[in-house]
């Protein structure tokens, strides 16, 4: 619940430590506003918290991490190399590389970090991910080596979402490797401490304070105030924005992003499965008008789903340009004329689905109003959250507008996105059944658990797919162990991927050109298979992509060297200095 008195917002900022009431610049500590608690500080626990996540970058290292390309490169490890079936993957330490404790790091802290995972009494939420990992071996203090009972495409990435993190005892501050040390850990502030040994080098500020502060109005008076230093892409308005960069206490960093605004179809709807439909639509959309507009500038186009920084963006794939005449040509030729010419009637009706926070409203009222302009009805409806992601996730809609985020820093996301997940109403009954059989002891028990899976997998409630019907039939004729092995690996390509494919978009040979590139380890030959992905779907349009969001990073003017990349992440701040 929000608080808007400003007796509230007193207690608010009393309450979040006493150093936040005491010291307006909060000392030799640089403050940096959030707008959620970190849910956890183990990055085991919280790494799929958005704001545990950026803590966790602060404090921990990973083995790999991405470059300016969006490509993995080596960063605690020196070296890397993975096997051509993406089930080993070795990793070799940098020597001397010093933990929070004062000792070097070594393959055993690999080791103990990967391995923890699978405890039960952790209750991971990543634990089924790196489930796949059979054993980690570590023939040397500077050697690991992955063994995966499974092609792990993912490894990589998984393995920079959950960085390195150091054994300590239980109830203990968590340890790591990064540029700063946790001293202290609260409901509603982190401190930290600048680690001197990080091998890259020391920080340039000896302290970060992280402040829990929910409410927008608060971040914002507290930056002005002085009691907050930095807020980075903390979800301010952006008419909040321009309006604190005109405050000459304040400096606004508007920077290139990666996340990326869309809007979705459901293709299967009776007019929107035309793509001649759905193209005209992208033609109908003033993009460069709602930039300007109710994003502030604080936004660049997007032609693609991939940022033009990645090694895998396509810059040849077809443009989105604004041409409302060339739209309705087209809903003409799709077989929609207008009934009236420039009158009221609509060609057809569609509804456009979104939240009711944020820009989401503003920017459908344009978007209603821009359809409008080509003869197409929109009849716009605002959910919460809960309700909105429940509605995508049933395609309980025909048109959604959203912003993903982080997704699209890595080609993986072209089969999180477009690649056909299993869409039956016995969905959940899919999921059971592979369960049961995964979790079988015995032919006794796996036997009826394998006839469950396959009497529902013979429904067909998924795109067509011929990988997946070659393992069906080959499941069918086989028993025991390699039944079993053959039934699972179907069910994981049906449920691995494609969570993004909200649009219930079905193209059996760009799902095949996914696969091909994931299990390709010629960067020429996956570039080439991406490029023709991105193609297609300029195509047929199951998406329109309208803008990445910028990285907006508002500071007091005695922060310096704020050099934000694309991605967002706050490694920026080891470089950060303060006056």
């Amino acid at each position: 619940m929000k608080l808007h008195a400003l007796v509230a917002l007193a207690i608010i900022v009393c309450f979040l430590g006493a150093t936040a009431c005491s010291s307006v610049t909060g000392g030799d500590a640089v403050v940096i506003a959030v707008e959620s608690a970190p849910k956890s500080l183990d990055p085991r626990l919280g790494s799929i918290d958005s704001v545990s996540a950026r803590l966790h970058q602060m404090v921990f290292d990973s083995l790999v991490r991405k470059n300016e390309r969006f490509e993995y490169v080596p960063h605690l490890a020196e070296s890397f190399t993975q096997s051509d079936d993406a089930k080993t993957f070795t990793f070799k330490l940098r020597p001397g590389i010093k933990t929070h404790s004062g000792r070097d790091l070594t393959s055993a802290d690999v080791k103990w970090t990967y391995e923890s995972i699978a405890s039960p009494d952790l209750k991971s939420p990543v634990a089924a991910a790196f489930g796949r990992i059979a054993t980690i071996e570590t023939p040397d203090a500077l050697t690991a080596v992955f063994q995966c009972r499974e092609p792990y495409q993912a490894l990589l990435g998984d393995l920079m979402a959950v960085p390195v993190m150091i054994e300590s005892p239980a109830g203990a501050l968590p340890l790591g490797t990064g540029p700063f040390k946790v001293i202290e850990a609260g409901e509603q502030t982190v401190e930290l401490e600048a680690h001197p040994g990080y091998f890259l080098g020391a920080p340039k500020v000896s302290r970060l304070r992280v402040r829990v502060i929910p409410d927008n109005n608060t971040r914002e008076l507290e930056l002005k105030s002085g009691g907050v230093d930095l807020a980075i892409n903390s979800g301010f308005a952006p008419d909040t924005v321009a309006k604190m960069q005109t405050d000459s206490d304040l400096q606004v960093v508007n920077a290139p992003g990666t996340n990326i605004a869309h809007i979705g179809f459901n293709v299967n709807d009776e007019v929107l499965r035309d793509a001649k439909v759905r193209r005209a639509l992208a033609q109908a959309l003033n993009r460069d008008q709602i930039i300007a507009t109710v994003m502030q500038g604080q936004a660049r186009t997007a032609d693609g789903i991939m940022p033009p920084e990645s090694w895998a963006y396509d810059a040849e794939a077809p443009k989105t340009t604004f041409d409302p005449e060339a739209a309705k040509r087209l809903l003409d030729e799709a077989g929609h004329p207008d009934p009236d010419g420039d009158g009221p009637a609509f060609r057809f009706t569609i509804g456009f689905t979104t939240t009711n926070s944020g820009t989401a409203p503003a920017i459908a009222q344009i978007v209603q109003e821009q359809w409008k302009a080509v003869g197409v009805g929109v009849n716009a409806e605002q959910f919460e959250r809960v309700t909105f992601f429940d509605r995508l996730g049933t395609a309980n809609f025909d048109s959604y507008y959203i912003v993903s985020v982080g997704a699209n820093q890595t080609p993986d996301v072209f089969a999180w996105a477009y690649y056909p997940s299993y869409w039956g109403p016995d969905r959940k009954e899919l999921d059971a059944a592979a369960a049961k059989l995964s979790a079988a002891a015995g032919d006794s028990a796996a036997d009826p658990a394998a006839g469950e899976l396959m009497a529902i997998l013979d429904r067909r409630g998924y795109c067509p797919s011929a990988e997946l019907d070659s393992l069906i039939a080959k499941a069918k004729g086989l028993s025991g162990a390699e039944k079993r092995t053959a039934l699972l690996s179907a069910c994981d390509l049906l449920t691995s991927r494609g969570a993004g494919n909200r649009m219930r978009y079905c193209n059996p040979a760009l799902a095949e050109d996914i696969l091909k590139a994931e299990r390709s380890h010629d960067r020429s030959e996956q570039l080439e298979i991406y490029k023709r992905i991105q193609k297609t779907i300029a195509s047929e349009r199951p998406q329109i992509y309208l803008w990445y969001t910028a990285n907006v990073i508002v500071a007091r003017k005695r922060i310096g060297n704020i050099d934000v990349d694309p991605s967002g992440a706050w490694y920026f701040l080891q470089g950060i200095t303060s006056t």
